[in-house]
């Protein structure tokens, strides 16, 4: 567990500035060194020791040489190894400036911040010298120093961030809920300021969750409701956080979202119930071919058994009311999700890349036994998991919604046979579909229904959807499909090269004329038509490279233990 204190520390700014004394040298040094001492190396430079600061209520980066007219800055460590010898350096760069710093000199105030204030004075020399900043630079400026700091510890002077804020740029901000705000949130710290003291704000609780636990214990996620005006700045996407800039004192009224924190006395319990799953979903991670994590290389084989161990964490401890199906399908999305990543780079592509090996590879899971409705949502999920949220959700519903003429379809049916009929409603849909035949009734085109018929059945809708309401029922729109004459199964697509064939009359997969009950892949795949107890069972036989060299009959006996 990380210490935040500690942390606050190294990405926090210094609150005293109280000049170094004798006594402060004496109590903090570890190896003798003296004031005068130190006196003397600085002079040698031409470097004064007035200008020394120290702050007692830290531990570290608690003393700097900090001369504000000049812009020279550097960490004073009172040890004598230090002044002696790596100190020298930081003595002799402030040296070589022969009076002013040159970023400064030059009014480079981005280069200034960046390389010659250390992280700790930031605040302190900004609020001295933001007046000097021209006013289209200003709030840019102030921006880039506070996204460096992670603990302002209270430095930022109410009076200049108002002044600061009044040159913000214009720019897009977030869309407005029906009610004509806009909900942000805010991650808690064990450190953090209260959230009406708060600067930074996010438009996404995903962003506020990792800030809440990043450095160190997290506690909660503050959820405020704002108005337009209210927002100084907004930088949507998740790169920039999809940060939201307020003004501390304007949020009188949030809520806060408990968390649990991962300590010792949470976190056996959120484990224990996923345990199980884990292990046994988990072994067969390392047959999927993620390579192994390395210095610059995160998503791998751990990042896959995380996102399972968390899946399942959830799954089990979230209080959502989930089917074991639903479960399934996290599981199955945890452990495939990344097949078709190439490198670490940002990559909108490669969830669908997934979904395409998986159907190339034909992987099925041990364990996971879904519906053909229930694969494709999984793999929908995989397929747009990389893409922002919204876009990935948009992206699915029009996966599962039709188009006629650059229309939405509302409803189309098919009566293909006495038995079987293709058919589907949706409420959204703005046009209604029919087939056109001839007379043999083979499908020759489509038209768009009439008005009246379009009305009669939006009436017709009206009337269902009113005796649901009656019922205590919500009738949601939706879309069914019986005897698709189209559908084909790609189950075993992997092994038709061995002479496995699909039968798309009786949508059967088929080997030397009979219908295959199990096939079982050690480690790739396991197909299991559960109709089909009478049919053949095989198992697939590899080399040592993991190439197939042949289907093998076996007695269903040896197979049933990886279908049950």
């Amino acid at each position: 567990m990380q210490n935040p204190v500690l942390i606050r520390e190294v990405r926090g700014v210094m609150t005293r500035f109280e000049p170094l004394t004798k006594e402060i040298v004496a109590v903090r040094t570890e190896d003798g060194l003296t004031y005068e001492e130190l006196s003397s190396a600085l002079s040698s430079y031409g470097l004064n020791i007035k200008k020394v600061v120290h702050d007692p209520s830290r531990k570290i980066f608690d003393t700097f040489y900090a001369d504000y007219e000049l812009g020279l800055y550097a960490n004073i460590v009172l040890q004598r190894q230090y002044i002696f010898g790596a100190g020298q350096e930081e003595f002799r760069r402030m040296a070589e400036h022969g009076g002013m710093c040159r970023s400064l000199a030059k009014q480079d105030w981005d280069g200034f911040y960046l390389k010659d204030v250390p992280l700790a004075m930031l605040i302190y020399d900004f609020q001295l010298r933001y007046k000097a900043i021209p006013l289209e630079e200003v709030f840019s400026v102030w921006h880039g120093i506070y996204k460096r700091i992670d603990y302002s510890n209270g430095m930022w002077s109410l009076s200049v961030l108002r002044e600061v804020f009044q040159n913000a740029p214009s720019l897009c901000l977030p869309e407005l809920e029906p009610d004509g705000l806009i909900t942000i949130y805010r991650g808690m710290g064990a450190l953090s300021l209260s959230p009406d003291q708060a600067i930074s704000w996010t438009t996404h609780p995903g962003n506020a969750l990792w800030f809440a636990i990043h450095s160190g214990r997290g506690t909660k996620i503050a959820v405020a409701r704002v108005k337009r005006e209210q927002i100084v700045a907004y930088y949507p996407s998740f790169a920039a956080e999809n940060e939201v800039v307020i003004l501390p004192g304007t949020i009188t009224e949030y809520r806060l979202e408990d968390m649990i924190p991962a300590v010792e006395e949470t976190v056996p319990r959120l484990m224990a119930p996923a345990l199980q799953s884990y292990l046994v979903y988990g072994k067969q991670a390392r047959s999927l071919g993620y390579q192994q994590e390395t210095l610059f290389k995160v998503h791998g084989l751990f990042h896959v058994l995380r996102v399972l161990f968390l899946s399942l964490i959830y799954s089990y401890n979230s209080g959502d009311i989930l089917t074991e199906a639903d479960r399934q399908i996290l599981v199955y999305f945890s452990l495939l999700h990344d097949l078709g990543r190439l490198n670490e780079d940002v990559d909108d592509a490669h969830g669908e890349r997934s979904v395409e090996l998986i159907h190339k590879r034909g992987i099925r899971l041990r364990g996971i036994r879904l519906s053909r409705k229930e694969y494709r949502i999984a793999e929908l999920i995989i397929a747009q998991h990389c893409h922002d949220d919204n876009a990935g959700i948009d992206a699915i519903k029009e996966k599962d919604r039709f188009f006629y003429n650059g229309q939405m379809v509302r409803y189309f049916k098919d009566q293909v046979s006495a038995e079987n009929i293709n058919s589907f409603f949706f409420e959204d849909g703005v046009v209604d579909v029919e087939p056109i035949k001839d007379t043999n009734g083979t499908l020759t085109g489509l038209k768009q229904s009439s008005e009246a018929d379009f009305k009669a059945r939006t009436k017709k809708q009206e009337e269902i959807k009113a005796e649901f309401d009656a019922a205590g029922m919500t009738g949601n729109s939706g879309s069914f499909e019986l005897g698709d004459p189209n559908y084909r199964d790609d189950s075993l697509d992997a092994y038709t090269a061995f002479g496995v064939s699909y039968d798309q009359a009786t949508q059967k997969w088929m080997y030397d004329g009979k219908i295959i009950h199990i096939l079982y892949d050690a480690d790739h795949n396991t197909y299991c038509d559960s109709s089909a107890g009478d049919g053949i069972n095989l198992k697939v036989v590899r080399d040592k490279s993991g190439n197939i060299e042949k289907l093998m009959e076996t007695a269903a006996q040896e197979l049933e233990q990886y279908v049950k």
